[in-house]
């Protein structure tokens, strides 16, 4: 969806970036009393996080599952792990109910590694500050072997030594955007 579509249809919008404020504080709670319908963009958010979440159904958002026509997400591994079928016994992490592991398991599974057995996963799900920084401290720091973040965080591990190993849509063809919406 595009802002030209957008405004073909008479809707207006704003862009409101909302990082790091914490979920009882967050606005989108005052916008919906104004009326608003809220947007929750990729950046670190599993596909459909309100419904994960358990949110009640008053809660719900609308979910831009992805606004590129490759995957966020990305593997990127310290150099000694060559291939994908070389994570095997190795430390990954990831958001285990995010989309980084959902494609994560994907690329795991295509390559024939068991990623409920073959692999250790580091759960990065709530983490301080935040799920991708706290991935990347990992990697950093030689605590993982791993990771599979969206941009630009991949960006950042591969500047930290590592080196992009593969991408889910890469390898498969899967829809590139989704708009599950509420009624209001």
């Amino acid at each position: 969806m595009t802002k030209d579509f957008l405004k073909r249809r008479d809707w207006t919008f704003d862009l409101r970036p909302v990082q790091g404020i914490p979920d009882s504080e967050h606005p989108r709670h005052q916008w919906r009393k104004d009326g608003a319908i809220i947007f929750q963009s990729p950046g670190g958010s599993p596909p459909f996080r309100s419904v994960l979440e358990n949110r009640d159904h008053i809660d719900g958002e609308v979910n831009v599952v992805s606004i590129a026509n490759r995957t966020a997400h990305v593997f990127v591994a310290k150099p000694y792990v060559k291939d994908v079928p070389d994570l095997k016994g190795k430390k990954i992490a990831g958001d285990l109910k995010g989309g980084s592991s959902m494609d994560a398991k994907m690329v795991m599974r295509h390559f024939g590694v068991d990623p409920e057995k073959d692999v250790t996963w580091i759960d990065s799900r709530g983490k301080p500050p935040n799920t991708e920084r706290f991935r990347l401290a990992l990697f950093e720091k030689g605590e993982v072997d791993a990771v599979c973040c969206d941009p630009p965080h991949w960006n950042i591990a591969v500047q930290m030594g590592g080196h992009a190993l593969q991408s889910c849509r890469d390898l498969f063809s899967i829809p590139e955007a989704a708009f599950p919406l509420r009624p209001p």
